[in-house]
């Protein structure tokens, strides 16, 4: 008997070897690839083991960042059920930012050096791999690489980013999604639609009155009807409810409007109370309508919220519960463990944390929202500049600028200032330390 225990463990320990070391060929074979393109590149490579998830997860995480040398946030695993039960994606995040030099786009690294030349007419971040760009020649938008070749030639006169592999664009007047090698995945038909987020997206077909407006799946199917989803059908169906006439067609349709689905739920306004909701995919109430205007998405698990008596902002659970009480005059969603909350008695912004504690205590006329641990402010003396979550002064600017949304928080390690007193576009790394400069004046 306790042979064949120890056949079995010796079998189970040559089948978790075999694992192992097929994840690590098809790591290296990834790791190869992307180093060909630069170190750091934006795409997802399928991963499949024949293992189990711990395998899959717990070999392959330590070896690309202990033996490979990538940061911990440069990958990320998603588990495909729908195609197999142990196949994830690698995410190379490509540490690339937008440069616009004398209205020609282009591309730096978290370096500064410029990798790819401006020459593009407008250009977009890149996302799952592509970056959005219009073409000089043609004044039409197709998607390019890393290397600044063209994957989806120029075809489009509007085109968004990529969200779970499809990308939003427009040909003529109608908009439609595309799937990676420029394939419609859903025909272009829509007056108007916004991006795929948690597999769904809002769109509107047609006009108000005989149309339809609402969430579409990735074939194209509507799955919940909504009365408005651009800003002119929003006033007119709000004119048609403060006249109390109905839209004959649109009898039944349970929500005005909404927005974007995050963390599986979306803020949606009912069509009989005026008051704000969050629904699940299928359409239902999780959190019955009962809150004032503009609620946040949900974040980190938790919502910004309006009291529809007071006024004052508070967060919700998933619950629909308040984890912190309504106090704010104004609350956002929380990015790295805080939220940015403006208090009333100072006059000021600050920062607070899931208890609702200020952990950065109100001190800013003005602030952005954490991002890669840094965050743009601006001082009592006017000048602006980023602070840690600590709340110290990180890097400071010695000189002014007009607002703060002349500055961009950090993205891909890198800082975008928009000087516009002395005409210049510059690009700061965390040290506070100029790597790009062009002046436009």
């Amino acid at each position: 008997m306790k042979r064949i225990c120890i056949l079995c463990f010796l079998s189970f320990v040559l089948f978790s070897m075999n694992a192992q070391n097929d994840v690590y060929a098809t790591l290296d074979r990834l790791v190869d690839e992307a180093y060909k393109r630069g170190k750091d590149v934006n795409g997802m490579y399928r991963l499949e083991t024949d293992g189990s998830e711990k395998i899959g997860i717990n070999v392959a995480a330590p070896y690309l960042v202990e033996e490979k040398g990538f940061k911990e946030e440069t990958y990320r695993f998603t588990k495909l059920d729908q195609h197999n039960e142990y196949a994830y994606y690698i995410l190379f995040t490509a540490n690339l930012n937008v440069i616009d030099e004398n209205e020609k786009y282009g591309y730096i690294d978290n370096m500064g050096t410029v990798v790819i030349a401006p020459r593009f007419k407008h250009a977009r971040d890149f996302s799952e791999g592509l970056a959005a760009v219009k073409d000089d020649k043609s004044d039409k938008y197709g998607y390019i690489n890393m290397d600044g070749q063209y994957i989806i030639t120029p075809q489009y006169d509007r085109a968004g980013e990529f969200h779970g592999r499809l990308a939003c664009v427009r040909v003529g007047d109608l908009y439609g999604f595309i799937d990676q090698t420029g394939k419609f995945v859903v025909e272009p038909q829509f007056v108007d639609a916004e991006d795929f987020h948690e597999g769904l997206a809002m769109v509107a077909v047609g006009d108000l009155e005989t149309g339809k407006r609402g969430y579409i799946d990735k074939k194209g199917n509507f799955v919940i009807e909504l009365l408005a989803v651009t800003l002119d059908d929003l006033f007119d169906v709000l004119e048609y409810i403060e006249t109390h006439e109905a839209f004959p067609s649109k009898e039944g349709v349970p929500f005005i409007t909404g927005f974007d689905f995050s963390e599986g739920l979306a803020a949606v306004q009912d069509a009989e109370t005026g008051l704000w909701g969050y629904i699940s995919k299928d359409g239902k109430y999780v959190i019955a309508p009962q809150f004032g205007d503009d609620p946040q998405d949900f974040s980190e698990g938790l919502a910004a919220v309006e009291d529809a008596e007071t006024g004052l902002l508070g967060y919700i659970n998933k619950g629909g519960k308040y984890v912190i009480a309504p106090q704010f005059e104004d609350a956002c969603g929380f990015s790295e463990g805080l939220a940015r909350v403006f208090d009333f008695s100072s006059d000021r912004w600050g920062f607070v944390d899931k208890s609702g504690d200020f952990v950065i205590k109100p001190q800013f006329k003005s602030a952005l929202d954490f991002s890669e641990g840094l965050v743009a402010v601006k001082f009592e003396d006017e000048h602006f500049g980023f602070i840690n979550k600590n709340g110290s002064t990180v890097i400071k600017l010695p000189y002014l600028l007009p607002d703060i949304y002349c500055i961009n928080n950090f993205h891909n390690g890198l800082a975008k200032i928009n000087d516009k007193i002395s005409g210049s576009i510059v690009y700061i790394n965390k040290a506070g330390e100029v790597v790009y400069l062009h002046n436009y004046k």
